[in-house]
């Protein structure tokens, strides 16, 4: 036999050289923000109460990733709700509901700002009450109570036809 030489009995031993090791799958990093913010929402005492299925649902609405989601129910210790099935009938989702932008052509109009009053405004009111009342009774004065009170009438003129004789007579004695 011949010799061998040691590099040739460790090349020998050896077995034939391995492939490259496949690289391990690339999972997509997990969006941390998006997790936690399921994991607080699945932490609450009424959604661990409730169906996981409304709490994926409704987690689905606020386009969190699958990926995210299950991490998060992984994380609150709930199991992850099977995709297929049905929701209940009270965790049904309306598609779409009117809201008032959809009633109008455009943007419904703005409210108007709310106005502060001033003392000028509250001067031209009370102006404005005052003559409505001073209107109000001359009206009575000149048409209502000489209908419904002609006695009030007369004892009017009377005073009138006796300031006008104390008057003249006045005027009289004064010329004198």
């Amino acid at each position: 036999m011949p010799a061998q030489s040691p590099s040739d009995g460790a090349a020998a031993d050896a077995q034939p050289a391995a492939p490259h090791p496949l690289p391990a799958p690339v999972t997509p990093a997990l969006n941390e923000a998006l997790v936690r913010q399921a994991v607080v929402f699945l932490s609450d005492p009424r959604v661990k109460a409730a169906d996981p299925l409304r709490a994926l649902e409704f987690l689905r609405r606020k386009r969190i990733p699958d990926a995210e989601l299950r991490e998060a129910f992984s994380r609150c210790s709930l199991p992850f709700p099977q995709a297929g099935a049905p929701l209940p009938p009270s965790a049904q989702v309306i598609p779409w509901a009117p809201s008032p932008e959809h009633f109008y052509a455009h943007a419904p109009p703005p409210h108007p700002p709310a106005r502060r009053s001033s003392w000028l405004s509250a001067l031209y009111s009370v102006t404005a009450i005052v003559g409505v009342c001073a209107a109000v009774r001359e009206i009575l004065r000149r048409y209502v109570v000489p209908v419904y009170f002609p006695e009030q009438v007369a004892s009017d003129e009377f005073r009138r036809h006796s300031a006008n004789i104390i008057r003249r007579q006045e005027k009289q004695i004064g010329t004198c």
